[in-house]
């Protein structure tokens, strides 16, 4: 129900598999708990019902998620994602902002 607050608003989620503390199959399906929410919004939710496989990151319209390989921490594969992820949404909510008259890189 927390995550579910963040709605409409862009929310990613990642997970360690070896962070077994953190239940990386939890985290998961709490972010697809969140996908009735997002839908109220008109927002899909992630493109699947299944977890992903390691290293597989998963984005739908505002949600995201992976699963990557490790123990609990930040490493560089978790900041790619999350930086993929915000540019993604940073660039349509600028795009939108302009009138889609340019195209932000």
């Amino acid at each position: 129900m927390v995550l579910a607050l963040m709605a409409p608003r862009p929310l990613y989620v990642g997970s360690a598999e070896e962070d077994l503390n953190e239940d990386p199959k939890g985290e998961f399906l709490a972010l697809k708990a969140t996908e009735p929410v997002y839908k109220l919004y008109h927002f899909a939710g992630l493109p699947t019902d299944k977890m992903p496989a390691v290293n597989q990151p998963i984005h739908g319209a505002q949600l995201g998620y992976h699963l990557r390989e490790g123990k609990h921490g930040i490493t560089a594969f978790d900041w790619a994602n999350y930086f993929h992820f915000i540019k993604h949404h940073l660039k349509h909510h600028l795009a939108e902002q302009n009138g889609n008259r340019e195209e932000i890189h």
